[in-house]
């Protein structure tokens, strides 16, 4: 494993695993015909190849899968699915459910198909974890090409101090939680990916990187991805009000993403949300006609926003909805950024000492506000 230091942001290049061998879960009695609970024959596949750099071949099918256990992945161990291939939880009424679980492995590759969750058919009206994908205390996870939806809980949830967890190229539509969720772990990159549609319990965010006590996220990227239609907001990143001071999130970047129509619910939310944060980066992002606030920076220091445009923020009569809130903020730089034609004000600053210049602000309904 090769390791860099970028900026910010501490990269590993972790090497592809070395050839093992290659299974069916039809071999060990998977049917995939969406009726049979295919869960044991998948474990006994992955089971048959653990540790050994093998890869568990999943063809074209539904296969049924009890998620009050789920899968639970290997290390050294590759889950491929077909482009048709779906992974589906049978309905039950858990609060804490997974259809995949790693947990405590390292050097895992989850890649292809489709993961789908009991969100529509579940049997209970409690809980908010019924997850798709749940990684815990793991190192070296990679999910990729992917489709994980309608997930009880969150599409994809890390926590756990997991390290070097890569998502690229998935697609969470319509989790009920959460997209994604983050609490805890270091090296942590999702690029290229879509979270849309979330919509069901609070915080129903497209990523939220929300650390509870005593845990910690670090050197986490989230670039090129685009946000969607989600209720709650597209991006939230900082520990709760509760957990200020005991939780935290060092060295975040944003950069490049798009974020659209996010914060349909009540209260409007934020497209992006940086709240107890010092030293974030959020960058060359794209927002458009979001409701409430395009970026928010609440009780941060030394937060970068940068070269990010902002355009029609809807105003719901938020006294401080904006293009860009600065709120209770210290030693930020919020430069370059161009905010123009938002319902509400283009830039509010409350409480602040921020280095705020060679903004390109007009056309706001209710100008700025400092």
């Amino acid at each position: 494993m090769l390791c860099l230091r970028l900026g910010l942001i501490g990269l590993c290049l972790v090497a592809p695993l070395a050839a093992g061998p290659i299974v069916s879960v039809r071999d060990y009695g998977a049917l995939g015909d969406g009726v049979a609970d295919d869960t044991a024959a998948i474990q006994a596949a992955v089971d048959a190849v653990a540790g050994q750099s093998g890869i568990v071949d999943i063809p074209d099918g539904t296969y049924r899968i009890n998620a009050a256990q789920g899968v639970h992945l290997k290390s050294q161990t590759t889950l491929q699915l077909a482009p048709q291939a779906t992974l589906q939880a049978i309905p039950n009424a858990l609060e804490h459910s997974h259809i995949l679980r790693v947990r405590d492995v390292e050097q895992v590759r989850i890649t292809g198909g489709i993961l789908e969750g009991d969100r529509d058919h579940h049997l209970g009206q409690t809980g908010e974890w019924g997850h798709g994908i749940d990684i815990r205390h793991s190192k070296e996870v990679t999910v990729e090409k992917l489709t994980v939806r309608r997930c009880w809980g969150d599409g994809i949830y890390v926590g756990g101090d997991s390290s070097q967890i890569t998502i690229d190229h998935v697609t969470a539509d319509r989790n009920r939680r959460q997209g994604l969720s983050i609490t805890s772990g270091v090296q942590i990159e999702v690029r290229d990916s879509l979270f849309q549609r979330t919509q069901g319990t609070a915080p129903e965010c497209g990523i939220d990187i929300e650390p509870n006590t005593k845990e910690t996220v670090s050197q986490c990227q989230i670039l090129r991805c685009q946000f969607l239609d989600n209720a709650g907001g597209g991006l939230q990143v900082g520990p709760a009000n509760a957990d200020r001071g005991q939780a935290f999130v060092n060295e975040f970047v944003a950069e490049g993403n798009i974020f659209e129509r996010n914060g349909s619910s009540d209260p409007p939310h934020y497209a992006i949300q940086i709240l107890h944060c010092e030293g974030a980066v959020v960058r060359n992002n794209f927002l458009r006609a979001n409701r409430g606030i395009g970026i928010g920076i609440v009780s941060c220091s030394r937060v970068q926003v940068l070269k990010n445009q902002i355009t029609g923020t809807r105003w719901t009569g938020n006294k401080s909805d904006a293009g860009i809130l600065i709120s209770e903020d210290t030693a930020s730089v919020v430069r370059d950024n161009t905010v123009l034609n938002n319902e509400g004000y283009g830039i509010f600053m409350w409480k602040s000492s921020v280095d705020l210049r060679k903004n390109k602000v007009y056309e706001n309904a209710k100008g700025n506000r400092n």
